[in-house]
């Protein structure tokens, strides 16, 4: 083998080790923490996105979120339809169904359907979901309990 041959052979083993090593890294991240997707299916334009995002990267993002930003966004009072909603009083409440949530049987939690638009939030095996349906569009977003949990903890704890 020429010399230039033995040093493409190795910046080549080289290459494929480093590369071998991030997706080792990607695979064990993904694996521990699982993944959280989001669908987006847009019928009157014609596409559909779908995104798998490592819940690594979900809880970096709730952790870095500051508790005056979640407040500014509405937490932990909202008002829905004219309805005035604590978040201080159901809360803690909400925070125990989501730590029962990898024993409870699958279910649908929350189902709101007005006319041809619906929401409903359920849970499926080991994933929680939220689906939301209208004529023109729909979105789902899952992601694994134990993840909701840590999100849930973040926002309502």
């Amino acid at each position: 083998m020429t010399r230039a041959g033995k040093a493409f052979t190795v910046i080549g083993v080289l290459v494929a080790t480093i590369f071998a090593g991030w997706l080792l890294l990607i695979g064990t991240v993904v694996a521990v923490g699982g993944v959280m997707t989001v669908e987006l299916v847009d019928r009157s334009e014609g596409f559909d996105i779908f995104v798998p995002i490592p819940m690594a990267l979900v809880d970096a993002a709730v952790a870095s979120a500051t508790t005056p930003a979640i407040h500014t966004a509405g937490f932990p009072r909202m008002e829905v339809d004219g309805v005035s909603v604590d978040f201080g009083e159901l809360g803690p409440v909400v925070l125990e169904l989501f730590e029962e949530l990898d024993d409870l049987p699958d279910a649908t939690l929350v189902e709101v359907v007005d006319g041809r638009e619906s929401v409903r939030i359920s849970k499926r095996g080991s994933k929680f979901l939220v689906e939301v349906e209208d004529p023109s569009a729909s979105i789902s977003v899952s992601l694994p309990t134990r993840g909701a949990l840590r999100v849930a903890e973040r926002i309502l704890g």
